[in-house]
């Protein structure tokens, strides 16, 4: 069985009918919209569907099917880009960090990396000068001094975790 084919069957696109039992798809499956929930509605979403271990799993997805697609399709249509680290679990910090977008990503990023703290605020920095940069100019104002295609360089001798 493969993803896919477990993500129709949530969605009710398969159709397991009399013809030789075999299944087919009667719709593409496409994303419905994944509209971003507050963060309280988001935990009593997570609270409810989550196993006994505490993360959310295909099985957990298929009991509680109608509440998802009513509330949170996104759940289901992007089940493989919410789980992170790709356990085939979704864990509270992976759901909040696809709910809240780039910076919650970023953060949860961060936080995994042990130490250097000051690379990682200059990073956090800077990508908030990213987004500064943006909101001024959507506002229409001219912002100058930041390189049109931003970029870091990580120098260093081999094996001191340049890449990681």
């Amino acid at each position: 069985v493969s993803c896919q084919d477990v993500k129709r069957l949530l969605l009710g696109l398969l159709d397991t009918g009399a013809a030789g039992g075999k299944a087919t798809c009667t719709a593409d499956g496409s994303r419905n919209g994944s509209d971003k929930l507050e963060e309280e509605a988001l935990q009593a979403l997570f609270d409810k569907v989550k196993d006994q271990d505490g993360a959310i799993t295909v099985k957990t997805l298929v009991e509680h099917r109608d509440l998802v697609l009513k509330s949170y399709p996104a759940l289901i249509h992007e089940f493989e880009k919410i789980d992170l680290d790709r356990n085939s679990r979704i864990t509270w910090d992976e759901l909040k960090v696809f709910n809240g977008g780039t910076a919650e990503w970023l953060e949860h990023e961060l936080d995994a990396i042990v130490g250097l703290d000051t690379l990682k605020n200059q990073v956090r920095s800077f990508y908030r000068s990213i987004m500064l940069d943006r909101t001024r100019r959507s506002q229409g104002h001219a912002v100058e001094g930041m390189a049109k295609a931003p970029h870091m360089i990580f120098q260093g001798s081999p094996g001191t975790g340049k890449t990681s």
